[in-house]
């Protein structure tokens, strides 16, 4: 017993010391100056249940209105219904966060899944554009994917 002891300790610290291990993240650290505009935007798309959540924050000192387009497109094996997802706000005053769900997505297989987001400003009318693309998989109801954010600011 006295000779497993020290086994059981030294073990212990070392399986406790293999969580502290740091993974890298697939994005990379970028220094962004101050927010210096009157607004800006940050659109986040998150996998989940029955399809996809979409949160569009104000992270900028101002409020904006102005008309938002998303398109989100998902390339699987098998797909049964949004395999071409969009969704039209008009005139959404955005002041700090702004949440809603897409359409229903029920499919199957590792899928190629592009975002496509198009703001038009209600003050100046000049639409700025922002699009990303992010591999995935969706397992039916469910669609597993990284969260993918998605800046958008006005042309100086």
């Amino acid at each position: 017993m006295k000779k497993l002891l020290p086994i059981l300790v030294v073990s212990i610290l070392v399986l406790g010391g293999l969580g502290a291990v740091a993974i890298p993240n697939r994005g990379q650290i970028e220094n962004k100056p101050l927010n210096t505009g009157d607004w800006a935007l940050e659109i986040t798309v998150k996998g989940g249940l029955l399809g996809y959540t979409v949160n569009v924050s104000n992270v900028g000192n101002e409020s904006v209105t102005g008309n938002l387009s998303m398109a989100i497109t998902t390339d699987t094996w098998i797909t049964i219904i949004g395999n071409k997802l969009y969704c039209v706000l008009e005139n959404p005053p955005i002041v700090d966060n702004y949440s809603f769900k897409m359409s229903p997505l029920i499919a199957f297989g590792p899928a190629k899944i592009n975002i496509s987001v198009n703001f038009t400003e209600i003050a100046t009318g000049n639409p700025i554009e922002g699009w990303d693309l992010t591999k995935g998989f969706v397992l039916l109801f469910y669609v597993l994917c990284d969260e993918i954010v998605i800046p958008i600011e006005p042309t100086p």
